[in-house]
């Protein structure tokens, strides 16, 4: 039973085009193109090639699609059938009881506490990344911290034994089939299909990547003690109700849906917040110095970050006015109201982050990027109004480990470096999987501390 609600015409965005809809502005412009559909309505229809999309605008109305009123929202729609094929039947794609059932087995590896007491992996990986940097030499910083990222992770779930060719080809695995599944959703049927080259790609990338998750999983159910510790809570984790284990090929499938969801998102924000700090000496000044107090100058742990409030804001900030997810989709279970817009079922409906997080309602100058936004003290923002995570039963399972991954890693840096732009060349925000920063180089530089 749905709410019935006063009912309103659902508006279709301006600037169709025959055969296309509005999937030219949605690949080409992005970011301002989602961000105009908000003077239209709180539920906006665009047409990807003849295909309608229903896109939510009104934060509010987000919200209640994420909580109160999920069960018309199914994962699906046109990404999450694209995710699906590369997640299989991980916890990220799946509905209803299965979803369920694997959320209550893999919650527990990954709450603030289970995480916090193991992340020795996890700031071994960061802290050898970034020590191999080299004074004076510039890096690209969205690709470096993607790779810092997927190190991270493979380290805390398969152990350090993972050699650096390795590494680097699960992170170009992932970047190409995250690629595909971007461009397999905003254009039109008609071509992805003539799109044969990137295609045989995809299915390339897709099939190498299972080949090799698989490999390691079965190498960790011969040798578990040398498995990293994630990985071993997955082999002993049992359903609650029933008793019964993940197999090999649910493992497979949440230990990729894993990568694919804490590899590149925490990746572009750390870049994000590295800009920020690079064209802002005070501001990187005062996170140094914030570090150094609650370090001594050792290295960072655990238990530091709860102290690194300036660290914390600086990266919050950054998730909310950079992305890096800009554009999620579900399907209606049934016919729906949502705020009185008249929904069918078995729609494509999106919603984005991009769009709720600079509704100037909610923030104040919603472009400036202004991390005393978040500090103790500041006008509180509502927490339906800030979703880099999403909201309700489907928040997503890597959150703390995120958070950890990127407040060590921002301390790690602190301590070390310092961080200057490589050019004067304007960084621009590109929509590609995440809200990614082109032209974003950094030179380090070894700080000289007393």
């Amino acid at each position: 039973m749905t709410a019935v609600e006063t009912h309103r015409r659902v508006p279709v965005a301006p600037g169709r085009l025959p055969a296309v809809g509005h999937a030219w502005q949605l690949w080409r412009h992005t970011l301002e193109f989602l961000d105009s559909l908000r003077a239209h309505g709180g539920v906006v229809r665009i047409d990807i090639g003849t295909a309608p999309v229903y896109v939510v605008t009104d934060p509010e109305l987000t919200r209640r699609m994420l909580t109160s009123e999920s069960r018309f929202f199914a994962t699906g729609g046109r990404m999450g059938e694209n995710l699906a094929m590369i997640f299989g039947e991980g916890v990220g794609t799946v509905n209803g009881e299965q979803h369920r059932r694997q959320r209550r087995i893999l919650q527990p590896l990954f709450n603030r506490g289970y995480l916090a007491a193991r992340t020795e992996a996890l700031s071994a990986a960061v802290r050898q990344r970034v020590a191999g940097w080299q004074d004076g030499i510039p890096f690209e910083a969205a690709a470096e911290m993607d790779r810092l990222m997927v190190s991270a992770f493979l380290a805390t779930l398969f152990g350090p034994t993972l050699s650096a060719p390795r590494e680097e080809e699960f992170y170009r695995l992932l970047r190409t089939l995250m690629a595909g599944v971007m461009r397999r959703t905003v254009a039109p049927g008609w071509v992805n299909a003539a799109m044969v080259p990137a295609n045989r790609e995809f299915d390339r990338a897709l099939a190498r990547l299972r080949q090799i998750v698989q490999a390691l999983v079965q190498d960790g159910r011969s040798r578990p003690d040398a498995a990293g510790g994630v990985f071993q809570a997955m082999l002993a984790a049992r359903d609650p109700d029933s008793g019964d284990a993940l197999t090999d090929r649910q493992i497979v499938d949440e230990a990729i849906t894993m990568l694919g969801t804490t590899g590149e998102a925490p990746g572009t924000a750390l870049a994000w917040a590295l800009h920020e700090l690079s064209r802002d000496p005070d501001l990187q000044r005062r996170v140094q110095q914030e570090v150094d107090t609650v370090c001594g100058g050792r290295t960072p742990t655990a238990a530091d970050l709860a102290a690194l409030v300036r660290a914390r804001c600086v990266l919050t900030e950054a998730m909310r006015h950079h992305g890096p997810g800009y554009l999620f989709t579900r399907w209606t279970t049934a016919p729906v109201d949502l705020g009185g817009y008249p929904i069918p079922g078995g729609a494509d409906v999106a919603y984005s982050q991009y769009i709720v997080h600079h509704d100037p309602a909610l923030y104040p100058d919603p472009q400036r990027f202004d991390p005393d936004r978040w500090l103790p003290g500041a006008p509180a923002v509502p927490r339906s109004a800030y979703l880099p995570f999403g909201l309700g039963g489907r928040q997503c399972l890597g959150e703390h480990f995120s958070w950890l991954a990127m407040l060590l890693t921002v301390a790690e840096i602190a301590a070390r470096w310092d961080l200057h732009p490589h050019r004067s060349r304007p960084v621009r925000p590109v929509a590609s999987t995440t809200v990614r920063p082109r032209h974003l180089t950094l030179t380090p530089h070894a700080r000289r501390t007393p």
